[in-house]
């Protein structure tokens, strides 16, 4: 396995089980598992795997791998509207986030 591979690999596995917060935190835990990377290459590669932060409570903003979380809030602010609202073709309804 090539050396990008499998530090895209690794990468991945570590986001996705562990919370991580910091570009810091993950250089370190892939050299603890013996991938190299540098922080430039780190940053490449959080972009090209279209890695994203989310806010977490206890640790301020977690990575995510940009699959699709499954969380039911605002489930119910959706299923209370009061009116219809049509959209046109050119027209985005925007629901904001405030956690």
């Amino acid at each position: 396995m090539r050396n990008k591979t499998k530090r895209l690999l690794t990468i991945r596995q570590l986001i996705q089980s562990e919370l991580i917060s910091s570009q810091e935190e993950l250089l370190f835990r892939l050299r603890e598992l013996d991938v190299e990377a540098t922080q430039s290459t780190l940053s490449r590669d959080l972009k090209f795997m279209k890695v994203a932060k989310i806010p977490h409570k206890e640790k301020g903003y977690i990575y995510v791998n940009g699959e699709e979380l499954c969380e039911s809030y605002g489930l119910e602010v959706i299923k209370e509207a009061e009116e219809i609202i049509d959209l046109g073709e050119d027209e985005y309804y925007v629901l904001g986030d405030n956690r």
